[in-house]
């Protein structure tokens, strides 16, 4: 049989429900490559719950074939997997090709759903001191939600209390990307730089915590006076004015409290 009769009967043998034999009639049908079938073959794969299979399909078919339709499917097979970060960027793609793709729509929304739940999940374990597990629930929700200031910051606080500095810094500062008025990334932000010895990024840090909130200054002198900052402020005064100069110019405005700042980072 030709591929494009394979292809034929395999639709024909998937619209009666005769599953086995339309991805027997598929995998003769992918033989000339044709998008379309590998991209049958992925959703038959994936009803008959060979995913790794049916991932391998439907990505070859959206290799060759960025249509709406092949990356919807793509995206099906993605998220009945659970892959809901993967998912979701493929169906956002497709979903900007053809802005009315309902069956795109309402895939995205369950794994934006799933990002919920997963943020939710990870705050409890953060309140449970499972820090690690916690930024890694995190981590997998920002893919699924990526450039949510609010969840980049609650993965940067996990990060810094897994005690990763080094890596909550980047998800500090992707928070703050998005909300530069967010007093709690950029005092956390100071934390973390000062964990990691840049001292002088971490006041910058600090002082664009105080200049959008001066009511943080309490915390900030907190953490220069802990020990790790390599110097202890004697003067409120002095400190004060050294956060004034180091933001000078910045023209930072009122912040946006999404979290409060401290020696203990917390998810918003």
């Amino acid at each position: 049989m030709d591929p494009k009769a394979a292809l034929a009967h395999a639709l024909s043998l998937h619209r009666s429900g005769d599953a086995l034999p339309a991805i027997a009639a598929c995998r003769l049908a992918v033989r000339d490559g044709d998008p379309v079938a590998m991209r049958l073959l992925g959703l038959l794969l994936a009803e008959a719950g060979l995913f790794e299979e049916a991932r391998h399909w439907a990505g070859r078919a959206s290799g060759r074939d960025r249509s709406a339709e092949t990356l919807a499917a793509e995206g099906r097979v993605l998220a009945a997997m659970r892959h809901w970060a993967a998912a979701a960027a493929v169906l956002r793609e497709a979903l900007l090709l053809q802005p009315g793709f309902a069956a795109a729509r309402r895939l995205l929304d369950r794994a934006e759903a799933a990002g919920g739940a997963m943020q939710a999940e990870a705050a409890g374990l953060f309140a449970a001191r499972r820090f690690t597990e916690a930024a890694a629930l995190f981590r997998e929700a920002c893919g699924v939600r990526p450039g949510d200031p609010a969840l980049l910051h609650a993965l940067g606080a996990a990060l810094h209390e897994a005690g990763q500095p080094a890596e909550a810094i980047g998800a500090y500062r992707a928070a703050l990307a998005g909300a530069p008025g967010h007093v709690a990334s950029w005092h956390n932000l100071g934390s973390a730089l000062q964990a990691t010895g840049d001292l002088d990024g971490a006041m910058s840090a600090y002082a664009r915590a105080y200049a959008a909130d001066p009511a943080s200054f309490p915390r900030i002198a907190q953490e220069l006076a802990a020990g790790r900052a390599g110097q202890v402020w004697l003067s409120a005064a002095g400190l004060r004015a050294r956060l004034r100069a180091t933001v000078h110019g910045h023209g930072t405005g009122p912040g946006t409290r999404l979290g409060p700042p401290g020696r203990r980072p917390q998810p918003p």
